[in-house]
């Protein structure tokens, strides 16, 4: 029997939205519309969108999670992630997964890390 429904091809995919961006900068996809988790996590995509937004959500990270007034109105997702800390001596979850130039030891902090491999200021 035919139906009226339109088959969506697995490369169609949503616009990045503000989820995409906290998944990017945390790691937690907390309502499940975002890149996805565990098995269902749409690595590829999530590479491609971190690609393209890496520098922006890298100085939004490291300025401790602020911007300047000025930036906030260009920045629709921003109300979104106004909860979310970043800090100058860390990086967001996305440049740990994708970018980091090795897995870092549990007992390191985050600013040894970064410091040994010449990431920090200082």
């Amino acid at each position: 029997m035919p139906t009226n429904r339109k088959r969506r091809s697995r490369n169609m995919r949503p616009r990045v939205g503000d989820q995409h961006l906290v998944q990017l900068l945390t790691g937690n996809d907390h309502f499940d519309d975002a890149f996805g988790r565990g098995d269902n996590f749409d690595e590829q995509w999530a590479r491609e969108v971190w690609a393209e937004r890496r520098e922006e959500l890298i100085r939004y990270w490291r300025r401790g999670g602020s911007v300047p007034l000025a930036e906030v109105a260009a920045k629709p997702w921003h109300d979104y992630v106004a909860w979310i800390e970043g800090s100058a001596d860390t990086m967001p979850w996305a440049w740990w997964r994708f970018d980091a130039p090795e897995p870092r030891p549990p007992h390191e902090s985050e600013r040894v890390y970064l410091r040994r491999h010449g990431l920090l200021d200082g």
